[in-house]
């Protein structure tokens, strides 16, 4: 057996071969685990919600805190969201964040629900092949946001989900409406398109925050 990775290298690269059972405080997979591959599995309608919701929320540091599959529900479900939905749904911010994200997640997961390769599909597979670091329990999800995410971070994430949403070209087209990205698929219906795009900004997100934790 490799010798466990220190729980001090949070950006170290980790393999199925490492033992999961250390990796219970962060997701520490290169890239957080979301690979092209993975991304190919999913259908056109789930990769598109996931690639609008990467351009709703910049806070990359949440990602170390979700199994690949959460993240990518939390993607999907934060896609459909805008402001005015959100202070309805969570009335001046006061629901605990745990609920909040909770909710998103759940959204994005039902929204590939009727694909055979579902992200409920994904987490079980994934789950097998040891990739998940965290637990795929009933409430994990929200015990963990509650009492491992520190202060900054959860206000952070807070401020991200309460601002005004962000629309692609392909939503405002012939609105006047300006936009604020480029969607690959504006005249087309590639997955290739979206899953190479999607496995980039994971790509990316890892490798600053691994180039900061280096610094540091």
């Amino acid at each position: 057996m490799k010798k466990p990775i220190p729980q001090e290298d949070l950006f170290a690269i980790v393999t199925k071969e490492t033992e999961p059972k250390k990796l219970e405080a962060y997701n520490v997979y290169e890239h957080f685990g979301i690979t092209r591959k993975l991304l190919a599995n999913l259908h056109y309608p789930v990769l598109r919600k996931v690639f609008y919701g990467m351009h709703n929320f910049t806070v990359s540091e949440f990602y170390t805190y979700m199994n690949p599959a959460e993240i990518l529900g939390f993607m999907a479900g934060i896609s459909s969201k805008d402001t005015e939905y959100m202070f309805i749904l969570f009335p001046q911010r006061k629901s605990p964040l745990e609920k909040q994200i909770s909710t998103i997640v759940s959204e994005g997961y039902a929204c590939s629900i009727h694909y055979k390769c579902s992200l409920n599909t994904i987490a079980r597979q994934l789950q097998k092949e040891h990739i998940n670091p965290f637990s795929l329990e009933r409430n994990a999800l929200k015990q963990r946001i509650a009492e491992q995410i520190p202060q900054s971070l959860k206000e952070q994430i807070t401020h991200e989900l309460f601002k005004p949403k962000k629309y692609s070209d392909a939503e405002t087209r012939g609105s006047g409406i300006p936009s604020s990205f480029h969607d690959p698929n504006i005249d087309g219906k590639s997955k290739t398109l979206y899953v190479n795009s999607i496995a980039k900004h994971f790509k990316d997100s890892y490798d600053t925050l691994r180039a900061l934790r280096i610094r540091k």
